[in-house]
């Protein structure tokens, strides 16, 4: 099994919040598909989680954004600067 730093990279990377392992995964398994004249089904389902990966990075990046914007690093921080602009 492929590994990450020392530990082994599992499909539930992406449910634990390492996205870019779980993207890595995905590379990992599409070159493996490439390899078949007929994956099938399989690369039905890659493609699926591509697309689910894909949403799940553009919704990363919104929290991100607001934080820049208000200058603030935690969820908490925001809500406190929010209030303090009378923006909530």
């Amino acid at each position: 099994m492929a590994t990450a730093g020392g530990r082994p990279r599992h499909p539930v990377t992406q449910a634990a919040g390492d996205l870019p392992g779980a993207l890595a995964l995905v590379e990992e398994a599409e070159t493996l598909l490439a390899s078949f004249d007929d994956a099938g089904t399989l690369t039905t389902l890659l493609h699926h989680t591509q697309r689910k990966l894909s949403v799940a990075r553009r919704r990363r990046r919104e929290p991100d954004s607001i934080y820049r914007k208000l200058a603030v690093t935690s969820r908490d921080d925001a809500i406190a600067r929010a209030i303090e602009l009378s923006l909530l």
